[in-house]
């Protein structure tokens, strides 16, 4: 085995001169994080002050109205623990989300869905403006009754922008609601910041 110390000795002078070049740019306090939207590599900077928690609640349920039934519902916030209305404000039954600034933004969904039947797909899909997204979750239930999910994106909204969470399957299912599972049901929305993506 022949270790190639210059090669090596290359790339730690290439990240340390970045690391000083970052910090020189004023940008030394910041988290990067990366994202694969659309087949595209995107990196994002974190200011060190943090991100913003601008929704939390910690009481989910099915929401059935309208076009909805007990196979394809929406989830339904309710025991808003924190709502910042100048950046989320809900509407439909709790259902709909309108985000109020634009940036990018935390979206955590932590649910545990009861009641499903064996060898049945299910599908937890986050439509924006109407149109799906993408899915926190889409499996095909084993036998076993209950699925938890614990999920997150960070996505980009422009101002007036709304999203709904969608369940969908093929047979009755519910969200657990008994007091098992209450204290895992929660959704919660944080501002990250404005840099437009690119």
């Amino acid at each position: 085995m022949k270790l190639d110390l210059e090669e090596n000795s290359k790339n730690a002078a290439l990240v340390i001169i970045t690391i000083i070049a970052l910090a020189g740019l004023g940008l030394g306090g910041y988290s990067f994080y990366k994202l694969q939207t659309e087949g595209n590599l995107q990196v994002i900077l974190i200011p060190p002050e943090g991100s913003k928690v601008v929704g939390l609640w910690t009481n989910l349920s099915r929401a059935i109205y309208g076009s909805y039934n007990t196979t394809d519902w929406l989830v339904e916030v309710n025991n808003s623990q924190i709502l910042r209305s100048n950046y989320v404000v809900l509407s439909n039954n709790n259902t709909n989300f309108t985000m109020q600034k634009s940036g990018w933004y935390k979206v955590h969904l932590s649910l545990v869905l009861v009641n499903l039947t064996s060898n049945f797909e299910y599908y937890i899909n986050f439509n924006r403006n109407s149109s799906l997204e993408f899915s926190f979750d889409k499996f095909n239930s084993t036998g076993t009754p209950y699925r938890l999910i614990n999920s997150y994106q960070f996505i980009y909204f422009n101002n007036s922008d709304y999203f709904e969470i969608n369940c969908k399957s093929n047979d009755e299912f519910n969200i657990g609601t008994t007091e098992l599972y209450q204290n895992y049901n929660q959704l919660s929305i944080e501002y990250i910041f404005s840099l437009y993506p690119w």
